[in-house]
């Protein structure tokens, strides 16, 4: 009977390890097909964020309705729309329509920034941003619609062409008669090709301070940006560093500098090389010195198209700063400095560099 037994249990304990040997191999095949989707979605992943870069102007969405309308002024409702790496369930603007004129208003939801994800430091504290083509009063200025960030510029763009073609045909749209289809087509139009003309200017959703370094002779704020455009190009993120050399005790701002390092800059400056080097790392480095003077030999050795990127990054680079203090951001130099090191770089630019005065378009101190 104990013989059985045991028969038995070994029996049972030969079934269990069999039974085992069939879940782990049905394991590794699930782990195996799993890593497999895996690699798969990145792909389509990777083609799908390939295809919103080069296709700036996609959009889609569910519904899109006419809330309410008068005094030329119509609320709009779109849903689930997904353009330039944006999904914003539910997003409510309106159209504001002068005679001819016609404009885009985008209304702050409380403390928030939606509509948009990130709100232009140009715009202030004001709760309403009006952007048009036309020359209609309180609209957003050339300052507000540089600070715009890049996907929030691009979903714009495309809500602007999107209104363009629903209003070019308006009885296929059911808009009544009396709706000012025309009017709204033509400054869609408008502020379509405006948005589209501000491509030059260099663009970030956020911006961020990995690291202040304070030495007796040299400092620097090590900034992240993250989600860049400049004309057709765009990146994921960008690092560089703001910096002042021959810091003493009463002196700072005198000699100011931009530094690019080796890291992620080659991908963004087609004429990126290694100018300066120590042990720690390669940098290419754009030197001023006040009143008015700067390295023309580095700049020289440039592109047209990384001297057209510097320069906008020069002229972003103090609204940067001052959106980084907004938001909390804390150094132990005051801000104040920092950002009139940056308007030094400016004024020194667009007074010495080929062609960085017209680039330049900010007023400089």
């Amino acid at each position: 009977m104990a013989l059985g037994d045991a028969e038995q249990n070994a029996y049972r304990l030969r079934e269990t390890v069999l039974e085992n040997e069939l879940m782990n191999a049905q394991i590794a095949r699930i782990a195996e097909n799993m890593g497999y989707l895996a690699v798969r979605n990145e792909r389509i992943e990777h083609k799908w964020r390939g295809f919103l870069d080069s296709t700036p102007g996609y959009v889609h969405y569910d519904t899109l309705e006419l809330l309410v309308q008068g005094n030329g002024r119509t609320r709009w409702r779109i849903t689930e729309l997904e353009s330039a790496g944006l999904a914003i369930p539910v997003m409510e603007f309106d159209t504001l329509v002068i005679g001819s004129l016609a404009g885009i208003v985008l209304t702050r939801a409380g403390a928030a920034d939606a509509p948009l994800s990130r709100w232009p430091l140009a715009a202030g504290a004001g709760e309403e941003l009006l952007l048009t083509a036309d020359a209609i009063p309180d609209a957003a200025g050339p300052d507000v619609v540089a600070d715009i960030g890049t996907r929030d510029w691009r979903m714009l763009r495309a809500l602007a062409s999107l209104l363009a073609q629903l209003t070019a045909a308006p009885q296929q749209h059911g808009f009544l008669p009396a709706f000012p289809a025309q009017a709204l087509h033509a400054g869609m139009c408008r502020l379509s090709n405006m948005l589209e003309n501000y491509a030059h200017v260099l663009r970030v959703d956020r911006l961020h301070l990995k690291r202040e370094q304070i030495n007796a002779d040299y400092e620097h704020l090590w900034l992240r940006a993250d989600t860049l455009s400049f004309m057709a190009d765009a990146w994921p993120e960008w690092e560089f560093r703001l910096a002042c050399a021959e810091v003493g005790p009463e002196c700072f701002g005198t000699h100011p500098k931009l530094e690019f390092l080796a890291g992620g800059t080659p991908a963004v400056l087609e004429h990126w090389f290694a100018e300066s080097a120590d042990a720690a790392e390669d940098r290419m480095e754009l030197r001023f010195a006040l009143p008015d003077a700067v390295d023309l030999g580095m700049w020289q050795k440039l592109s047209a198209r990384d001297q057209a990127l510097l320069c906008s990054l020069i002229e972003r680079l103090p609204d940067w700063l001052a959106t980084l203090e907004r938001d909390g951001a804390l150094l132990r130099r005051p801000w104040s400095d920092w950002t009139a090191l940056a308007r030094h770089i400016a004024s020194i630019a667009a007074e010495r560099l080929p062609g960085a005065a017209a680039a330049l378009r900010l007023p400089l101190p």
